[in-house]
């Protein structure tokens, strides 16, 4: 979150927390299930058994399991609805759910095998059954569901309802992903965060502000020392996942890596075309593509923000830019390499600032832009994509969205002294969020990422005393909210990510 707000590593207790949570909590072992989405969907009755006989009536009917809520339809059309609380760690699994309305808690153990889910429950809340059967006169119910299998979405479907306006033949040509920024400051929430990035994208993000000056500068970036600055976040991606790693030298001054050593005295007051700056930046982005082998690589963060510093600040970073990006194509031709670009400024902003970066477009391989909507407000935060196709389509290079997100509901904050409120609602988010991934699914983009998938309330409730107002502006934007329950927007992004990845 710091490198959206131009933090300059000044205040040392948001450097550490940030530092914690991003780089020093543990990964989740590979064999791990998330309690909370491990049997989520939409299953179909086979079988249900009582009291020892099995009950007639129940075969069709449908059960949906999301993120601890239950919703049972029977096949007259009655829907029943509850909770549910799942133990992952017992043997057997466990199970305890309500029933709205009931006094009655079943309490019951599960077992997923394939696309098959068996449940026995006993109906009287007294301890669980501890295997998967029932008996004349014991008060233990017996389910067995299957999983429905996911239909790809038709095109022209409502925008409200899921992968809307998906023209692309029920396949999906780009990426989908997270940058794995946690709600909390808490291990569970940093382990439950990144199991969530496994299940729900095919692409991670590596997003790492500053730069360990001295180590570069000397050529010192050994295995080593990245296993020490970077090896958390390299044990982030998961088998089979394509990996965006996004440096940034700083937002218009030289910044420094949180882990490493300070700016050396030869670099001390620099700008970006200094000679030793160049050299020492290049050699960072080498030793980072060695270390992480990434599929896409940015060598700025939301570079046009430079332009606000006048234009020696932004002649400075474009030299830099164009010499590293030159550099590193003669080693990685086919590695695409580029800077990104906030959306919303440019938007805005247009006139000097299109043209600016317009005229660095030639040294960048893909249109990558970071966009928050809610900045833009009213229609225009959906035009605002048409238009980007407008200016740039005539470069004839593939899209990208470097991070993105929506808020789900307004969210108040205080900049400069004045008082502002974002917008927003959970049918914005779906309206949005059907809108662009229906373009990337049409405009062939190589991949989208949201920023947060979960609302951090809760460690917005833990810095904001210390902490910059502008900070907590994306705490409302998950995928699900901040008790981690799905907002519709989860349903629509998560329908498209079933769709089978065709390039």
């Amino acid at each position: 979150m710091k490198q959206l707000l131009g933090f300059n590593g000044s205040d040392a207790s948001l450097n550490a927390l940030c530092a914690l949570v991003l780089f020093m909590l543990p990964w989740a072992p590979p064999g791990y299930a998330d309690p909370a989405t491990e049997i989520d969907g939409t299953w179909t009755v086979v079988s249900v058994e009582y009291g020892g006989q099995k009950l007639d009536g129940f075969a069709g009917a449908k059960l949906t399991l999301e993120r601890g809520v239950t919703s049972f339809t029977l096949p007259g059309g009655e829907v029943q609805r509850g909770t549910y609380k799942l133990d992952a760690g017992a043997s057997p699994k466990r199970i305890d759910t309500t029933s709205d309305g009931k006094v009655e808690a079943p309490r019951g153990i599960y077992e997923l095998q394939g696309q098959t889910l068996r449940m026995c429950f006993n109906q009287t809340g007294a301890p669980p059954p501890t295997q998967f059967r029932t008996a004349p006169g014991e008060p233990l119910l017996l389910m067995v569901v299957k999983r429905q299998p996911v239909e790809a979405p038709k095109p022209g479907s409502d925008a409200a309802g899921t992968a809307a306006s998906a023209a692309f033949s029920g396949t999906r040509p780009f990426y989908m992903g997270f940058t794995a920024f946690p709600f909390d400051i808490t291990i569970e929430a940093v382990t439950s965060t990144r199991q969530f990035v496994r299940e729900h994208g095919d692409l991670i993000c590596h997003h790492v502000e500053g730069v360990p000056w001295t180590e570069a500068l000397r050529d010192e970036l050994t295995p080593a020392t990245m296993q020490r600055l970077r090896g958390d976040k390299k044990a982030m991606a998961f088998p089979g996942a394509k990996v965006y790693l996004a440096l940034s030298p700083g937002r218009g001054e030289l910044k420094p890596d949180d882990k490493s050593k300070a700016i050396p005295a030869e670099l001390q007051g620099k700008l970006y075309d200094h000679p030793l700056v160049k050299q020492a930046y290049l050699t960072y982005c080498r030793r980072s593509i060695e270390f992480f082998r990434p599929d896409y690589l940015a060598i700025g963060i939301e570079t046009n923000e430079m332009l606000d510093g006048g234009p020696l600040a932004w002649a400075a970073y474009t030299d830099l830019h164009r010499h590293v990006y030159q550099e590193l194509k003669k080693d990685h031709p086919d590695l695409p390499i580029f800077a990104s670009f906030t959306l919303h400024n440019l938007y805005k902003k247009r006139g000097a600032m299109l043209a600016a970066w317009k005229e660095l477009m030639p040294y960048n391989d893909l249109v990558a832009v970071s966009y928050y909507p809610f900045f833009i407000g009213g229609p225009q935060r959906l035009g605002a994509l048409d238009w980007l196709c407008e200016e740039f389509d005539a470069f004839d290079k593939p899209y990208a969205i470097a991070e993105t997100n929506e808020a789900a509901q307004p969210t108040p904050f205080e900049f400069l002294g004045q008082k502002f409120n974002v917008p927003g609602s959970p049918q914005a988010q779906v309206e949005y969020y059907s809108k662009l991934l229906s373009l990337a699914g049409n405009r062939r983009f190589e991949f989208v990422v949201s920023f947060i998938h979960q609302d951090y309330d809760a460690m917005w409730a833990k810095i904001q005393a210390y902490s910059p107002s502008l900070f907590g502006v994306w705490r409302d934007c998950g995928l699900l909210d901040e008790s981690g329950r799905a907002r519709p927007v989860y349903e629509l992004w998560r329908d498209y990510f079933r769709l089978p990845i065709e390039r």
